[in-house]
């Protein structure tokens, strides 16, 4: 749960009302690890609304939500675990995700096991296993535009990525806090967007990670649009 692609964020929250869709390549590398350089491909899909406002989802490669809001030359944006989305969600709101047929012997089965399960339920427990599996993070972003084909930004983020492991791979990492730079070139339905993320993990400055990614978006504007 790394900082998604800035430059596309960016890119969409100043379009005009429009749907976009983003594909790029990301390399990064860890210090003090034994990952070395890695290329995932990722994909964003953001809605823009006209009013200053994006939200939309993405694969880099877990599947992740994102928000944000802003204007052309500032703004906040977040980004979410999508599959600890769905499981807080399930947990919460149980019936949301069975059959709920009150003739399904199935259903007054799971029922009767949850009522079991509650008597022995440890909440501070489960508590604990549902914010150590939290994954996500927020930044600030400040953009200057150049003319109207080019912009270029920096930005500042904290973001718990849960899954990357240290360097005797028996460990997780936790918290990253760092900061990025980006830019954007776009015409007309187009635009290229570059990236780079430069950040400490578990607040630790021997351990880091570099990370640079070239992303290529379409739009797709909305009718009526301004």
């Amino acid at each position: 749960m790394h900082p998604p692609s800035t430059a596309a964020f960016m890119d969409a929250l100043n379009a005009p009302p429009s749907e976009s869709h983003s594909v790029r390549g990301e390399f990064a590398t860890y210090n003090k690890s034994e990952d070395g350089w890695d290329s995932p491909v990722a994909y964003d899909m953001l809605k823009s609304s006209g009013n200053h406002s994006v939200w939309g989802f993405g694969f880099q490669p877990s599947p992740y939500l994102t928000f944000g809001e802003g204007n052309d030359y500032a703004a906040v944006r977040a980004w979410i675990s999508m599959p600890w989305v769905i499981g807080t969600a399930m947990v919460l709101c149980p019936p949301c995700f069975v059959d709920t047929d009150d003739d399904d012997e199935e259903y007054d089965d799971y029922w009767t096991a949850i009522d079991d399960e509650k008597k022995d339920l440890d909440i501070v427990g489960v508590l604990e296993e549902w914010a150590g599996a939290f994954a996500g993070g927020m930044s600030v972003i400040e953009q200057f535009p150049i003319g109207d084909h080019f912009s270029f930004g920096i930005e500042q983020y904290i973001a718990r990525n849960v899954w990357i492991p240290k360097r005797d791979n028996r460990n997780k990492s936790d918290i990253e806090v760092g900061f990025g730079a980006f830019a954007n070139l776009w015409f007309r339905k187009f635009s290229i967007g570059i990236d780079a993320h430069y950040g400490f993990m578990d607040l630790d400055p021997d351990r880091t990670r570099f990370a640079f990614s070239v992303s290529v978006s379409y739009h797709h504007y909305r009718q009526h649009s301004e």
